[in-house]
This record gives C-alpha cells, sequence and structure tokens, in this order.
C-alpha cells in the first residue's frame, strides 16, 4: 500500500502570476507528507517558486529522446516530457501525480 511519502505531486507550470502562485500553494498543503515539486519551463526566464521545490527545464526535449520542437510549442506538443524528467530525476519514489497550472479544477482550494 502506497503512503504518502510514496508519492511525489508535480505541479506543472511556466507562467508565473498571483493565479499560479495561489493553486501552488493550495495544491502544497492538499498534498501534505506528499513530496511536492514545481516543474518549471524556465525556456522564457526564471519562475520564482514560492520557496517549493523546484524542477527545472530551459529547452527541448534532447535530454528525454524526444524529437524537438519550437520552445514556444515545447508544452503543447509533449505535455509528457515532465513526467520523463519527473521520474529520471526522481527514479526512487513509487508513484507520481502531475497537475498543469491551466487544469480546470471545480473545488474549492481554500
Amino acid at each position: 500500500m502506497l503512503t504518502n511519502k510514496d508519492l511525489i505531486v508535480l505541479f506543472r507550470t511556466h507562467q508565473e502570476n498571483s493565479d499560479t502562485a495561489h493553486m501552488a500553494r493550495a495544491l502544497h498543503s492538499a498534498a501534505a507528507g506528499c513530496r511536492f515539486v514545481v516543474r518549471a519551463d524556465e525556456t522564457d526566464g526564471l519562475l520564482d517558486t514560492y520557496s517549493l521545490e523546484k524542477l527545472s527545464h530551459k529547452s527541448g526535449f534532447l535530454a528525454s529522446g524526444l524529437p524537438q520542437y519550437l520552445a514556444s510549442q515545447v508544452q503543447w506538443y509533449i505535455a509528457d516530457d515532465p513526467a520523463y524528467r519527473l521520474r529520471r530525476a526522481f527514479s526512487n519514489t513509487a508513484a507520481y501525480a502531475m497537475v498543469a497550472f491551466d487544469v480546470a479544477i471545480k473545488i474549492d482550494l481554500n
């Protein structure tokens, strides 16, 4: 049986604004006991991850062996690349959950 310490919750974003910050902090709180990592696409500049752990990238997908696309199309064409990179960075973790910053959440995060 999995426990919270066996799970990494990954929050994927390439934007930095008050909505993204609120969502990251709320998800971090909801994932109590889990390792929480912000997957930051910093192709267009550094992102403040609000003192949360960050897994960053500034390029396309050469590192994961996937096809290369324009930097502006990275998030759209290969949406699962963050999962590949997360698995490589934290290979001893039993399970991963990935949430994108632009996902529709139908509950109150407060």
